[in-house]
């Protein structure tokens, strides 16, 4: 009976719901809807009614932006409810975690812990990935293999059901660890204080990024680098960029192509050529694209959006890679994506300037939607931000 209690307590709930939304446990959850994930968000208005009843910043934000978008979604003839149901399932269960957050269910300690152990499991489930996949075997359930064909040595999804997600949740993570580490320390911590004080969490990270096979590993780690720029070294470190880059268009290592040929394709500002070049990196490049350059504010449609997408519609997906824009804009409109930025930035991203920013712009899209893996992003981020911005006491 106790350990089945203790399962209630505000603590183990919010880490419950952390290491759910961070993680794709296929043989449970599949690929697609997480049965899982759904009766956790079912149950998360409860959990908010009877442990965490506070009517806090994100609870005001997001009912702002629930609002926005239930009007707008239904203003058109077509409306699926149940693309907005599962929409505001995860905003509700955000509100749960995040007021679980702020009233104190981890210390610094073990936040700080929790990031580096959460790293190290990423690490040791990819690990066994490559060993088993290097002599034919993909279907170990237990590790995440259910005989995906993409398995091998260099191409492994660890903990979630793709690469790219694995190595979206790893930034954050490792970026909430140097945050934590700055936090501890008074000051930035740089690669040496790294290497000497938590070098096997450092090892662990770089090796799953860069074996996973992701091109958006790649990106991450670039953007990730930034957080070790001093200002005074802003020249040198501009052109150690340029020399390193004109080294890695010279590697023969196809994660690392394919970062340098989305980052060529992605500056000439043309969704076609994006496309071709690689249509997974597409996905999240095009709606950026669209959004900078056929954002027209003076149609109503770019306001309050063309409605939740049909079925007809969703046929051409392929298509839609071509046309959409960032944050669910073509679905809800540009009101309902600057209410989500205002979610962003009061509840997860200490400040605008930030390696954070970067980071949520360039991998996640600054995008409220419906993918489980970027709500674990900004569990990430919210708790980080906590600890971030408030002392701490142990």
């Amino acid at each position: 009976m106790i350990r089945i209690t203790s399962l209630f307590t505000n603590r183990s709930l919010a880490l419950i719901y952390l290491v759910v939304m961070c993680t794709q446990i296929l043989i449970i959850e599949g690929f697609g809807v997480s049965p899982l994930k759904v009766f956790l968000m079912g149950l998360s208005p409860l959990v908010l009614l009877i442990k965490v009843p506070y009517l806090s910043k994100a609870l005001f934000v997001v009912l702002c932006y629930m609002f926005v978008v239930f009007v707008c979604a239904t203003m058109q003839l077509y409306v699926r409810f149940s693309t907005i149901g599962y929409l505001f399932m995860f905003l509700m269960t955000f509100v749960m975690y995040y007021n679980l957050v702020y009233g104190g269910v981890f210390s610094f300690d073990e936040y700080r812990n929790l990031l580096r152990n959460f790293i190290l499991v990423f690490f040791y489930c990819a690990l066994l990935q490559q060993v088993f996949s290097t002599v034919g075997l993909r279907y170990i359930p237990f590790l995440n293999m259910v005989g995906q064909s993409y398995l091998s040595p260099t191409h492994f999804n660890t903990l979630t059901f793709e690469p790219s997600s694995s190595a979206r949740i790893l930034a954050f993570l490792f970026l909430g660890f140097l945050r934590m580490e700055e936090r501890f320390l008074g000051y930035k911590p740089d690669l040496r204080y790294l290497w000497n004080n938590q070098r096997t969490v450092l090892l662990a990270f770089l090796y799953v990024m860069v074996f996973m096979g992701s091109g958006t590993a790649m990106i991450a780690l670039v953007i990730l680098s930034f957080y070790f720029v001093q200002k005074k070294y802003l020249v040198t470190t501009a052109l150690l960029i340029m020399v390193g880059y004109m080294v890695i268009v010279n590697v023969d290592y196809l994660p690392v192509k394919r970062m340098v040929n989305t980052i060529n394709a992605a500056m000439t500002l043309d969704v076609d050529e994006m496309t071709t070049t690689d249509n997974s990196a597409a996905v999240r490049i095009n709606p950026l694209i669209n959004t900078l350059t056929k954002t027209d504010l003076t149609s109503s449609e770019t306001w309050f959006g063309k409605g939740t997408v049909s079925t007809e519609k969703q046929k051409k997906w392929y298509s839609t890679i071509k046309t959409a824009k960032m944050g669910n804009i073509d679905q809800y409109g540009l009101l309902s994506f600057l209410i989500g930025l205002a979610l962003i930035y009061i509840c997860c991203i200490p400040r605008l300037f930030s390696v954070e920013t970067i980071l949520t712009f360039l991998l996640i899209g600054m995008t409220i939607n419906n993918f489980s893996y970027i709500w674990g992003c900004y569990y990430i981020l919210a708790t980080t931000k906590y600890f971030y911005n408030n002392e701490y006491n142990e």
